[in-house]
């Protein structure tokens, strides 16, 4: 699901929110299964919760923003996660 703006993020917020912590259930009871992960906000907290659950995780760097800019703070969560 896109959402750009600010009014679109507020009026699917309780969507959003219900995915997030729906996968985030997932990630924790299937262990095993691995996670494929893009580099999207979203993405990088599901991230930060499969390293907390101890899941096997992949990233796909699809952004020119994380490798050209390394100092941002994207680039520093990605780093941690590793």
């Amino acid at each position: 699901m896109a959402v750009v703006g600010l009014t679109e993020v507020v009026s699917r917020l309780a969507t959003l929110t219900r995915a997030y912590l729906t996968l985030k259930a997932i990630l924790r009871k299937d262990r095993a299964a691995p996670a494929y992960l893009l580099t999207t906000r979203l993405h990088l907290r599901l991230a930060r919760a499969a390293k907390r659950f101890r899941c096997l995780c992949w990233y796909y760097n699809s952004s020119p923003q994380v490798w050209a800019w390394p100092e941002k703070a994207g680039s520093r969560t990605i780093r941690a996660l590793r």
